[in-house]
């Protein structure tokens, strides 16, 4: 894996798994306390002290997945193995759409940034004192990732959009946030958004140094391959918490997707409080 991308495969695949447990603690009525608790602790072990510094390295050797089921387990919630792995597809998936959603090479980065930005203002609502030291470790390090990204031509961000894309390409779970807005198929694929039409057929070629754009060539694309029931544009920002604001159900003639919508579901350990530890609710 090119030594740029792994960083951001690791941070938006973090941001992901925190978007979902943020929802799932709401949806299993965790006390306030106890989620702001669970969230700054994850919070911490990702981006605090030295450990975002050590994830943006690029020769940082551990697994994504080592690093995931860590975050998950360094606080009071504690998830089953089942659970773990459904949590895990769920992110690796949602990071896998909208690396394939993007339609520039700066979106690669810009996906990174919305993410760490939706993360610092889960923190900011759920923990007092407006996020305390969790905000500000996610806060700087939105600036380690922008720093090192920002000096990128247009062919490192190609290659690093390349890698995570090949990184993905074996994943395909079916998800049910996005089967029930008919954004995926029932094989698992995806609806992405529709190509610019001025761009559609336009193949660019930069200088790899200076990032000039030094041709253009236009080739023929048949109407045929742009009908508009084959794709889905999401609304908001790359990067968003689609958790926070589901997508809207498209009206696809391609898809039964609801018919699925169930088979997928993230099961999570429903937790309570009592005797001073945390228990299975049966």
């Amino acid at each position: 894996m090119s030594k740029l991308a792994k960083p951001l495969l690791f941070l938006n695949l973090c941001c992901e798994t925190i978007f979902v447990i943020e929802q799932r603690l709401k949806a299993t009525g965790v006390s306030a306390d106890n989620q702001a608790k669970v969230l700054s602790e994850m919070v911490a072990y990702v981006f605090g002290g030295k450990s975002a510094a050590s994830i943006l390295q690029p020769d940082f050797q551990k697994e994504t997945r080592e690093v995931v089921v860590a975050m998950c387990n360094c606080s009071i919630m504690k998830l089953d193995g089942s659970s773990m792995d459904k949590l895990f597809d769920l992110a690796v998936m949602m990071v896998k759409y909208k690396i394939m959603c993007s339609k520039t090479l700066e979106q690669i980065v810009e996906i990174s940034l919305l993410h760490l930005d939706q993360v610092e203002d889960i923190i900011r609502r759920h923990v007092a004192g407006g996020g305390g030291a969790a905000a500000a470790d996610v806060a700087s390090t939105r600036r380690q990732v922008k720093s090192m990204y920002d000096k990128l031509g247009p062919g490192e961000l190609h290659r690093i959009r390349q890698v995570l894309l090949a990184e993905l390409q074996g994943q395909r779970v079916k998800i049910s946030l996005l089967l029930s807005a008919n954004i995926q198929n029932t094989d698992a694929t995806f609806k992405l958004p529709m190509p610019y039409s001025a761009r559609l057929g336009v193949v660019s070629v930069y200088d790899m140094v200076s990032g000039k754009n030094e041709s253009q060539t236009n080739l023929p694309v048949h109407d045929a391959l742009s009908r508009p029931y084959d794709f889905y544009d999401y609304s908001a920002p790359l990067g968003s918490n689609m958790f926070a604001a589901p997508p809207q159900k498209s009206e696809s003639k391609h898809t039964d997707a609801h018919i699925l919508e169930s088979s997928f579901s993230v099961a999570f350990l429903e937790l309570i409080h009592g005797g001073g530890e945390w228990i299975k609710r049966d």
